[in-house]
């Protein structure tokens, strides 16, 4: 009773970070994807290469995770600098494009810098450390980069990035209810025994149910592009089958991750549910597919 009274307080607390984030402040969803950009980095380089246990390890680390920071600021900047997303610079405040800016250059220098500290680590194992690092940079900063700028969506705007969490939470959700009452077929025992094709095309309903729902509210607000309200609709749906396919291929490659390094959470961050790798493993790779169909189907 303990535990579910705990994982339940810490699963609320994490959700209203979220919504506080992208809800409150225009800026927030930077703040947060910056947030889970330093949290995901420091844990993976703990989860790969345990914890630093001199001077040349912890230069390492602090290296990797500064150019997290910057990789993600560099991910974000286009969208900004070239104005590409639909909203003016006059609704980016002078400080975050400042601090975006000072944060590409100290995580340019940075990798720069760990690319030098490979050169002179003598240890064995050297070049499979500054693997890890370049992983956390691809697997973590850049998706966090693409949801960031999920927020400045023309014409929706915030809606989508919430839309995209919405996705993602009621894809587990939708996975776990079917397949806990009618999972018998394995989806991909090797990694994830408990999970099924049942549950995941469960979990795929409650996505696209929630595209159509959310296409059918937002399509009058007249913010909406050029086209009829079924095409619209079907857009949406598309996107929430496209959102639970990648959602599912997240959480399964954490899963590899964890059980090539054999270990069961990715951390202890959150009471309950683990590490913040564990919270945010499908939106990963759900995010830039999420972009990525803005661009090409909305526009």
């Amino acid at each position: 009773m303990k535990n579910l009274i705990t994982r339940t307080l810490a699963g609320t607390v994490y959700v209203a970070v979220i919504l506080a984030a992208i809800l409150i402040d225009s800026n927030g969803i930077y703040m947060l994807g910056l947030l889970f950009a330093v949290l995901a980095g420091i844990e993976l380089q703990n989860l790969c290469c345990g914890k630093a246990q001199n001077v040349t390890e912890f230069l390492n680390k602090c290296m990797t995770v500064l150019g997290t920071a910057g990789c993600f600021a560099i991910t974000v900047s286009p969208f900004i600098l070239l104005n590409g997303w639909g909203v003016s610079k006059s609704s980016y405040t002078i400080i975050i494009t400042s601090a975006l800016a000072a944060i590409s250059i100290i995580g340019i220098l940075a990798i720069a810098m760990r690319f030098l500290l490979t050169l002179y680590d003598k240890r064995p194992g050297a070049l499979q450390r500054f693997a890890y690092s370049a992983m956390g940079w691809i697997y973590i900063a850049v998706p966090l980069g693409c949801m960031a700028v999920l927020g400045d969506t023309p014409g929706l705007g915030r809606q989508v990035p919430l839309m995209l969490f919405v996705m993602i939470w009621l894809n587990d959700t939708g996975a776990y209810c079917v397949g806990s009452l009618c999972g018998k077929r394995r989806l991909f025992e090797r990694l994830s025994p408990k999970k099924s094709w049942e549950g995941f095309w469960g979990g795929m309903a409650f996505s696209i149910i929630a595209g159509v729902v959310f296409a059918l509210l937002s399509y009058s607000s007249g913010n909406t592009p050029d086209m009829s309200e079924g095409l619209y609709a079907a857009a949406w749906a598309l996107t929430g089958a496209a959102i639970s396919v990648a959602a599912t291929w997240g959480d399964l490659f954490e899963s590899l991750i964890k059980r090539t390094l054999g270990v069961k959470d990715s951390g202890h961050l959150i009471p309950g549910h683990g590490g913040i790798l564990d919270r945010i493993d499908s939106l990963l790779f759900a995010a830039p597919v999420m972009l990525m169909l803005q661009i090409l189907i909305f526009g």
